[in-house]
């Protein structure tokens, strides 16, 4: 979803950098969450998950900016859309499965076949079917569990695609309205907006990553052709969505607020052009590591754990495991993103280019 840094008043090339830099800050507490389910039983964090709600929310944004007038038009066609959707994601996926793969292979819970067709699934971006996730728990990513977002996230952008033409006007506020009343319902009757790797939640999945993708698609089309340049509401808006993640009130009207409120607030913040550059590159190298970190920080968190219990370094301070657990995921991060992220996708973009 973030290409690579670039300069902040380039929103003619479809970048805002301020949303870059949103994405990373909530990748950051993605990977936060999961050192901290790895290093202890208190809950901590308990809203960080909401973080992968923004990243739908931005995806929808960021989506109907790139690609809206072109799929309209008929400029560009569902095949070459989804090929675009692919390279910019499936390179990091990959590594992630890769990574997960190793750590199974590693850890030794998963059965031989849980794990085979875990691996097979899991470099396709599918989940595993219900008859293997049986034998995993009933996961239907064991291998990397973040994944379940990419292929939700891939599959509302197809359906983006062929129904483009709808996502406007009066159209586009009903969808967003009814997608909303669900997502809050869903969230209420299953107590929680947590969507989890099992089966039975791949319909909230699937709620949970329309709603906010299309209040994404909203904030676009409503808003966000403006021309405000500020660097202090776009400083606001990353305060507020850290703000918003890190306060302690795990209920359901809480993260309704966030979901429904904040978040959209946030986003508005960062529509505009920055002029101050240690901002620009302090947003932009967040936005760099967002999607990369995203992908891998899990199994690396397991990977370091594991570390931790073999060199019996267990009863290390919380706060030092989880910084140094970050630490590692962000370095590793940095190092996939530039050494190989980046010139695959710049690799494949130039095969299809030259495929046309």
């Amino acid at each position: 979803m973030t290409p690579a840094p670039q300069t902040a008043p380039q929103r003619e090339k479809n970048h805002i950098v301020a949303l870059d830099g949103y994405r990373g800050i909530a990748a950051l507490f993605v990977a936060a969450m999961h050192s901290l389910e790895s290093f202890t039983d208190r809950p901590m964090l308990a809203n960080a998950f909401m973080a992968v709600d923004f990243f739908f929310m931005l995806s929808g944004l960021v989506i109907a900016l790139s690609y809206q007038d072109k799929l309209v038009s008929g400029a560009i066609g569902w095949r070459r859309f989804a090929a675009l959707r692919l390279v910019r994601l499936y390179p990091m996926m990959a590594v992630g499965a890769v990574l997960g793969i190793a750590w199974r292979l590693y850890e030794g819970r998963i059965g031989h076949g849980a794990l085979l067709g875990g691996a097979v699934f899991a470099l396709l971006l599918l989940p595993l079917p219900r008859i293997g996730a049986g034998s995993s728990g009933g996961n239907s990513y064991p291998i990397n569990g973040p994944a379940w977002s990419l292929t939700h996230e891939l599959l509302v952008n197809m359906l983006f695609c062929a129904t483009a033409r709808y996502f406007r006007g009066r159209t586009l506020l009903v969808i967003v309205l009814v997608m909303a009343a669900i997502d809050i319902g869903y969230g209420f009757w299953a107590g929680s907006y947590k969507a989890s790797v099992g089966w039975t939640d791949q319909p909230q999945a699937f709620v949970k990553t329309l709603a906010p993708f299309s209040i994404g698609v909203l904030i676009w089309l409503k808003l966000g052709k403006r021309k405000v340049h500020s660097n202090i509401l776009p400083m606001m808006g990353a305060v507020l969505l850290s703000v918003a993640m890190t306060l302690p009130y795990d209920r359901l009207d809480y993260q309704t607020l966030c979901i429904f409120g904040i978040f959209p607030a946030v986003i508005v913040l960062g529509l505009c052009r920055i002029d101050w550059p240690w901002l620009e590159r302090t947003f932009a190298w967040l936005g760099e590591i967002s999607f990369p970190l995203y992908a891998i920080n899990q199994p690396i968190t397991f990977f370091f754990a594991a570390m931790l219990h073999k060199l019996s370094l267990t009863a290390l301070p919380l706060a030092l495991a989880v910084s140094a657990n970050l630490a590692l995921g962000i370095a590793l991060t940095m190092l996939l993103s530039r050494r190989f992220d980046i010139p695959v996708r710049a690799m494949l973009r130039r095969r299809m280019a030259a495929a046309r």
